[in-house]
């Protein structure tokens, strides 16, 4: 049994105008042609009559009624699959992302916007949490997708698809040459662990990672309040041996503003990076 869609298609037509004429008009094909397309359809059913052709206008047999359901059936199941692909051509809608505090602005802002320029119809809504948060609004499905900063602490949810983009290098900083003993060796938390610490609220994946490191050598540490220190420009005060820590790629312009140093955290030490 062979059938093309266009027999099927004229077959719907007649069936559904009640004339070949009427049929052939909504094709845009001529009577001749589209009275073919009906015998060619009829012949893949062994000549078995769809149409009863002994009253005018020809009615359609109750197999010809059987057969008519399937087939805008298979025509209904073609639009759809034509509109599949024109949507994801150009995919279109409302695009639900989650960006985690400290991406937005220093990572996130040109690949949005190319985003935003390649796909014009999908509207972008954009909002910021930390990471644990964004997993959460994501698993829950407030959240369309999120880019978050991960670490071996944050747990994916099954059915959520995490894939990584690539790793983020985290820097201490804190005053610019602190204690002049110590330039001949690495620092290790325990000598860090002499000042206070400016850090995120909790909720920020990097604020665990380091409370977490010196549980584990059961050292305190000691966190400003954020009240205390001066933040009007996301300034660290070289003066007030506060130490933070932050993404390297937004370390050179702390370091510009407050004249302070950083060292690369490793484990329990840290280092300067080469110049």
């Amino acid at each position: 049994m062979f059938m093309n869609l266009q027999d099927i298609e004229a077959f719907v037509a007649v069936a559904e105008a009640g004339s070949v004429n009427r049929a052939a008009i909504r094709l845009r094909l001529t009577q001749p042609a589209t009275t073919r397309r009906i015998q060619n359809f009829e012949q893949a059913f062994g000549h078995a009559p769809l149409f009863n052709r002994a009253v005018k206008p020809a009615v359609l047999t109750s197999l010809g009624t059987h057969v008519l359901e399937h087939c805008r059936r298979v025509l209904a199941a073609v639009a759809e699959l034509e509109g599949c692909t024109a949507r994801a051509a150009d995919p279109s809608g409302d695009l639900r992302a989650g960006v985690a505090h400290g991406l937005g602005e220093m990572v996130m802002m040109t690949p949005l916007d190319a985003l935003r320029r390649a796909f014009p119809r999908i509207r972008l809504q954009v909002s910021s949490n930390w990471s644990t948060d964004l997993i959460e609004e994501v698993r829950r499905g407030a959240l369309d997708c999120a880019i978050g900063l991960l670490t071996v602490a944050h747990a994916i949810p099954a059915g959520i698809t995490c894939v990584t983009l690539g790793a983020e290098q985290v820097v201490v900083v804190g005053p610019k040459k602190p204690r002049a003993k110590r330039q001949a060796r690495p620092y290790r938390l325990r000598d860090l662990a002499e000042r206070g610490w400016f850090l995120n609220p909790p909720g920020c994946g990097c604020r665990a990672a380091l409370v977490r490191a010196f549980d584990r050598l059961q050292l305190p540490i000691h966190m400003w309040p954020r009240s205390s220190v001066r933040t009007s420009s996301s300034r660290c005060s070289p003066t007030a041996a506060v130490w933070a820590w932050c993404p390297a790629a937004s370390s050179s312009i702390a370091l510009t503003a407050a004249r302070c140093g950083s060292w690369t955290l490793q484990t329990s030490r840290c280092r300067r990076p080469s110049r």
